[in-house]
């Protein structure tokens, strides 16, 4: 179907105006364009070369196609890239009732010509719907936005499945009928399984599995993967045997055996792959190391000898330590506030201790001065007085007692 994004047509016209240089016959015919310029109803960005008329306006996904009696002795790669367009341009299409824009696309009048614009098909179901996560690991609004960009880019991204874009199948929720994978990046993919391998074409031809675990056919081998989410590799054809290592069990012609470090089992695998600079999809292998790329990984494991998978997506060491490190930190931080608690606890305590005895204190001197108020201290010295003159008049009567007696 005809794109409306611009074509890169210059091989095409090179090929042709070398032919007619080098005087090679050309069937002749016109030259189909991709846009129709109604202002100055010149044709510009030519994508089909001697085509005639009803086969150039047939094409569907444009509504600006246009069509000129052009041939390829004419010097179309002047009026294609040097000149304003070709003149004695025919519009395919005069309105939109004769186009057909495709899925997701409508025909409006735009700038003197006709167009086919994105406009998706939203229903308030796609709305209340949500976010959701697209098959290319991109997140989107809603399923109207993601047709829209589909439709921009000239892509086919489907919904892979509905919330946030995970990095594994935790928390990813795949719809009935559906089950979550994880590739050999990590990363999630909702799936339809057969679990039940009730084909007649699948027969009893047992594989081994770099779990250790004999399979009666791949199969059922598969159908594991889709129990647990998790990818299990083929280790070798045949059941499992204990006793086969890489030196004793020879691997089919343009396979290398690397060696299972979890229980010492050989595991066939491919290593003629040449990994591309330009992905960079960080993957934490089962040795603990971080590998820029699926790839990469593999290449590491077969110049080793060792199998190594992926573990999950992203960092691994370092992306631990940074985790671990700020467990820490907020074990520490709990500890110093909880100290710091303690310690406001107790000075509290001190300062209400000693704030009674201060109050006990003071309530004993109050209490000291209010029984001195209460007595007096002009009473306490005429009470000695008296005291003291009843002495001195009791001394004297016994001492006249004792002259009379001596007379």
């Amino acid at each position: 179907m005809l794109q409306s994004a611009p074509v890169d047509t210059s091989y095409i016209h090179r090929l042709i105006y070398l032919a007619v240089a080098l005087g090679i016959k050309v069937v002749l015919g016109g030259v189909c364009w991709e846009m129709f310029d109604g202002g100055s109803g010149l044709c510009m960005k030519a994508f089909y070369m001697n085509m005639n008329r009803s086969e150039c306006c047939s094409l569907q996904g444009s509504a600006s196609v246009a069509w000129s009696p052009h041939t390829a002795t004419n010097n179309i790669f002047y009026l294609n890239f040097l000149a304003r367009g070709a003149p004695q341009c025919q519009p395919c299409h005069t309105n939109c009732s004769t186009v057909t824009c495709g899925h997701g696309r409508e025909c409006r009048t735009r700038d003197g010509g006709l167009q086919c614009v994105c406009s998706p098909i939203c229903l308030p179901t796609d709305l209340a719907r949500g976010r959701l996560c697209g098959t290319d690991g991109r997140p989107y609004k809603n399923s109207c936005v993601l047709e829209k960009t589909n439709c921009l880019t000239n892509r086919h991204t489907g919904v892979e499945y509905y919330g946030k874009c995970r990095r594994s199948c935790k928390r990813v929720d795949c719809g009935q009928g559906w089950r979550c994978l994880e590739d050999q990046n990590g990363l999630p993919h909702c799936v339809r399984c057969d679990l039940t391998c009730t084909r007649t074409s699948q027969q009893h031809r047992p594989v081994c599995g770099v779990d250790g675990n004999t399979y009666i056919n791949t199969c059922q081998l598969k159908a594991a993967v889709c129990r647990t989410g998790k990818s299990i590799r083929l280790a070798y054809d045949g059941p499992c045997n204990q006793t086969y290592k890489c030196s004793n069990h020879g691997c089919p012609s343009g396979q290398n055996c690397l060696v299972n470090p979890v229980n010492g089992q050989p595991v066939c695998a491919t290593c003629n792959t040449v990994c591309l600079p330009t992905v960079d999809q960080p993957v934490c292998g089962t040795d603990g190391r971080t590998y820029s790329s699926y790839c990469h990984m593999t290449s590491s494991a077969c110049s080793r000898g060792v199998f190594v998978t992926t573990r999950r997506n992203g960092l691994c060491k370092e992306k631990t330590k940074k985790i671990d490190q700020l467990k820490v930190n907020k074990q520490s931080l709990k500890s110093n506030k909880e100290n710091e608690k303690h310690q406001r606890r107790q000075r509290r305590k001190e300062r209400r201790q000693k704030h009674r005895r201060q109050k006990r204190r003071k309530d004993k001197r109050k209490q000291k001065l209010q029984r001195k108020e209460k007595h007096g201290t002009h009473g306490v010295r005429k009470n000695t007085n008296t005291k003291a003159k009843s002495s001195r008049e009791a001394a004297k009567v016994k001492l006249q007692t004792h002259v009379g007696n001596d007379t």
